[in-house]
């Protein structure tokens, strides 16, 4: 069994080497480690080979699409579920810490927004 990997473009289809970027493709699985391919289309392709001599071949191809993953927005630690009313109490938006985005490995985001608790109506 041997794993193929082609990135497909509008040019055509470039195969992506799998010795080089820590891809196991030794078996009849495959593992890719995280954010290890870019964004578009590629084909998987596995080729079994049935016979000492090599004539018995088969082929099979599966089209995967990689698209980018939405981020994740929490306005507050614990999600809007924790958010209470009453006096006395500041409620402070900082997406920019708690939000994530599952493609990267931290969202780097300095928004925030303290709300004068005299101004939060409930």
């Amino acid at each position: 069994m041997q794993w193929s990997i082609y990135n497909c473009t509008p040019n055509g289809s470039i195969e992506l080497s799998t010795k080089n970027n820590n891809i196991e493709a030794n078996t009849g699985e495959i593992f890719i480690p995280a954010r290890m391919l870019i964004y578009g289309v590629y084909e998987f392709r596995i080729t079994i080979r049935m016979s000492i001599d090599g004539r018995l071949v088969t082929i099979q191809s599966a089209f995967v699409r990689i698209n980018p993953s939405g981020i994740t927005a929490n306005l507050v630690q614990f999600g809007t579920s924790s958010v209470t009313s009453g006096e006395e109490k500041d409620l402070i938006l900082d997406p920019g810490v708690y939000s994530i985005n599952p493609d990267e490995n931290s969202f780097n985001a300095s928004v925030s927004q303290s709300i004068d608790r005299s101004m939060v109506f409930f």
